[in-house]
């Protein structure tokens, strides 16, 4: 597993006890991604379904994802759901942690359990 080490919880030499975390690691070869989404727009969505990814800094390119989770739950204040995506980022192109706009794509739920089926 290639990993980056982003925080570093006991220093070399200290005691740590067993199963206590030593790092804090973050794997870039797939993002999770969690958009706030109106809840209008998450009931029409359901895990597998695909979206693209549009980096505040980046306005000219778009990175596929797909859709992981929806939360169940509406977020009184916003209105919002969150819900979380899958980004493949094997070149490391997308910084962990960036702002970004996710646009939905229509759902074709028959062609894609065709395809995830093969």
């Amino acid at each position: 597993m290639d990993a980056v080490v982003v925080r570093r919880l006991r220093d070399e030499g200290e005691a740590a006890s067993e199963f206590e975390p030593l790092l804090e690691l973050v794997v870039l070869e797939t993002l999770h991604v969690i958009a706030h989404v109106p809840h209008e727009v998450a009931a029409g969505l359901e895990p597998g379904d695909r979206a693209q990814l549009v980096l505040d800094d980046a306005p000219g390119r778009r990175y596929d994802c797909r859709v992981l989770a929806i939360d169940p739950v509406i977020d009184a204040a916003s209105g919002t759901r969150r819900t979380r995506l899958e980004l493949p980022n094997p070149r490391h192109q997308v910084v962990a942690g960036a702002r970004a706009t996710v646009f939905f794509q229509p759902a074709d739920r028959e062609k894609r359990r065709a395809e995830d089926a093969r």
